[in-house]
C-alpha cells in the first residue's frame, strides 16, 4: 500500500489500483469527474474504454450532469459510454451471451418483489421443503455468496428458484451480477471484450459492494488494473443487509493486488463541525477496527455549526411533548421537519403538536394494493402465457378469496393451513412447464381433469370470468358490478398492508 501524498489530486495519480476515502462533504463527485478529466486529456482515453459504475441510477444521471458542468466541461464526444450502476453493466453483459444461460435473446428483468418471494416459495416446495425455507436461498442471493453447494437446503432452493425463472425466461435483480460473473468466467472472449471497455473502471460508492460485486469489479480490472480507481468510505457502510461490507475497503489489497495507493480526504465541504465530529465520534466507539482517517477540516464556506443535542426521555408521549414544545419555539422563524422512524410515533406527536395548536401536515402513502392488483390483472389478460405474472395473480387470489381456497384439500379446516396447501399445488405444476406449455396452458389441462368442483376447475373458471369481464365489459359501467364480484377480495388492499410515515412537517 502506497499513500497518496497530496490527497486532494487523487485524481491525477497513476497507475492504480486506487482506493480514495471520501467522508461525506469531502467531493467524491468532483474526484471522479476530474478523474474522467484527467483521463480523457492527459492520457487519451477514448469514450469506449472507460466506466464509471454508480450505486443509483440518479447517481448515474447526476455523474453525467456532472461531467457537463463549466468547471468539468468534458466534451460530449469524449464522455464515458458507460456510465451505469453495477446492475445495469451486469444485465449489459448478461445480454451479449443470453445463450449461456438458456435465456431467450429478449428476457425479462425480474423486478418486483412480490412475484419474486412467491417464485422463491414454490422453489422451496419444488425442493421438497416448507415454503418459509424461501428465505435462506434469498439471504445468499441478495448478499451476493451464491456458491452452488447443492447438498444444503439454501442450494437446492436456489438451483430449484433458477430453473423457475429460466422457464419463465427471466433474470432476477440478483441474476445481473451473479449471471454476470458466470458469464465472465465462462467466456475468456466475453471477458477480453469486457477488459477492454473498462481499461478505466471508476467506482462510486464502492464501501456498499457485496461479495458478488466485488468479484465482477475484480474479473473486469484484471485486464488493467492499474486504471481502477474506487471512491468510498468504509464508515458510511450502510447496506449489510445486501451483503455491503466495510472488509472490502480494509481489505483492498487483498482483492486488487499488493501494489494498491490510497488518498484519505479530510476538507468537508458541507457538513458542519459539530455535526461530522459527532458522527466520527460515535463510529470510532462502535467501529474502532475502521481504516485510519485524519482529523477533519472543514470549509469556510460552511456557515451553519449548531450543536447536536441529545435528550434521554422515559417513553414516547414525553418525547412528543418535548418534539412539540422545540417546534413551538423554532417555528417563528420558519418551518421545521420531524423525522420519525416509524408510525407508532406518529399518535403522540400529533396529539402534542394540536395541543399546541400547531398546524402540520404528515407524508403518508396512499395504499396502492388495490390499483396494483387490477394492474397485474390487465397485464395477465393481456398476455396469458405470462408465467410470472399469473403465478403471482393466482397468488393473491389464493391469499384473499378465502371462499375460493377454502375448497382445496386439507390436513384441517384452517384457512391458513388450507392457503399452504393450495400454494404448494400450484407449485406441482411448474413441473410441467416448459416451452410449449406455459403456466397457464397447464392449468387449463389440470383443471379440465379436476372435475368440476375441484379447486384447480374453480380457480381457472374465476380467471376465465374475470378476464372475460376485464376485456368485454371491465370499461364499461354496468359491467363493474359482475366484475368486483367475480375478483372478490383480489382486488382489497391485504390484510398485512401498512401506512409508512416517514416524516411530519410543521408549518
Amino acid at each position: 500500500m502506497i499513500d497518496i501524498e497530496d490527497p486532494v489530486i487523487s485524481y491525477r495519480e497513476y497507475p492504480g489500483p486506487i482506493l480514495l476515502l471520501a467522508g461525506p462533504g469531502t467531493g467524491k463527485t468532483w474526484q471522479l469527474a476530474m478523474r474522467v478529466k484527467y483521463l480523457v486529456e492527459q492520457r487519451g482515453a477514448t469514450p469506449d474504454e472507460m466506466a464509471i459504475i454508480t450505486f443509483t441510477n440518479e447517481a448515474a444521471r447526476n455523474m453525467r450532469e456532472r461531467l457537463a458542468e463549466d468547471d468539468i466541461a468534458i466534451p460530449t464526444e469524449s464522455v464515458p459510454s458507460l456510465i451505469c450502476t453495477m446492475h445495469s453493466l451486469g444485465n449489459t453483459i448478461i445480454g451479449a451471451r443470453p445463450g449461456i444461460f438458456s435465456l431467450p435473446d429478449e428476457y425479462n428483468v425480474l423486478h418486483e418483489d412480490a412475484p419474486r418471494v412467491v417464485l422463491l416459495q414454490d422453489a422451496a416446495t419444488v425442493a421438497g421443503y416448507g415454503r418459509d425455507s424461501w428465505r435462506l436461498a434469498d439471504e445468499c442471493r441478495k448478499k451476493g455468496s451464491c456458491a452452488p453447494d447443492y447438498e444444503t437446503r439454501a442450494c437446492k432452493i436456489c438451483r430449484e428458484y433458477k430453473a423457475l425463472l429460466r422457464k419463465c425466461g427471466c433474470v432476477d435483480y440478483d441474476d445481473q451480477i451473479l449471471l454476470a460473473c458466470e458469464a465472465l468466467k465462462s467466456d475468456p472472449d466475453l471477458l477480453a471484450e469486457w477488459h477492454g471497455k473498462t481499461r478505466y473502471l471508476l467506482v462510486d460508492e464502492y464501501q456498499d459492494i457485496n461479495a458478488a460485486q466485488c468479484e465482477l469489479l475484480q474479473l473486469l480490472s484484471a485486464g488493467y488494473p492499474e486504471g481502477f480507481f474506487a471512491v468510498g468510505d468504509d464508515d458510511q457502510s450502510i447496506y449489510s443487509f445486501r451483503g455491503g461490507n466495510p472488509k472490502y475497503i480494509r481489505q483492498f489489497g487483498e482483492y486488487f493486488g499488493d501494489q494498491w495507493k490510497i488518498g484519505r480526504l479530510a476538507m468537508s465541504w458541507r457538513c458542519p463541525e459539530h455535526i461530522l465530529l459527532g458522527a466520527r465520534a460515535l463510529i470510532t466507539t462502535y467501529y474502532p477496527q475502521g481504516v485510519p482517517k485524519p482529523d477533519p477540516t472543514f470549509s469556510d464556506t460552511i456557515k451553519e455549526n449548531n450543536k447536536i443535542v441529545f435528550y434521554d426521555v422515559p417513553s414516547d408521549l414525553w418525547e412528543a411533548n418535548i418534539i412539540a414544545s422545540i417546534a413551538q419555539e423554532k417555528i417563528k422563524s420558519g418551518s421545521v421537519t420531524v423525522i420519525i422512524p416509524n408510525g407508532q410515533y406518529l399518535p403522540p406527536l400529533k396529539h402534542a403538536l394540536r395541543k399546541r395548536g400547531l398546524d402540520f401536515t404528515y407524508k403518508s402513502d396512499i395504499d396502492p394494493t388495490g390499483i396494483v392488483r387490477f394492474a397485474i390483472l390487465a397485464d395477465w389478460a393481456e398476455d396469458p402465457d405470462d408465467d410470472v405474472t399469473l403465478r403471482y395473480l393466482l397468488d393473491l387470489i389464493i391469499q384473499n378469496h378465502d371462499s375460493l381456497t377454502k375448497k382445496i384439500d386439507g390436513a384441517d379446516n384452517k384457512i391458513t393451513t388450507k392457503r399452504i396447501a393450495a400454494s404448494e399445488l400450484i407449485a406441482s405444476l411448474w413441473t410441467a412447464v416448459s416451452e410449449r406449455a406455459s403456466l397457464f396452458a397447464v392449468l387449463r389441462d389440470r383443471a379440465a381433469a379436476d372435475g368440476e368442483d375441484g379447486f384447480l376447475s374453480e380457480l381457472k373458471a374465476s380467471l376465465d370470468e374475470a378476464k372475460d369481464l376485464l376485456v368485454d365489459r371491465g370499461t364499461k359501467r354496468t359491467g363493474l358490478a359482475p366484475f368486483l364480484n367475480a375478483c372478490g377480495l383480489l382486488v382489497a388492499p391485504g390484510k398485512n398492508s401498512s401506512v409508512r410515515i416517514p416524516t411530519i412537517s410543521a408549518t
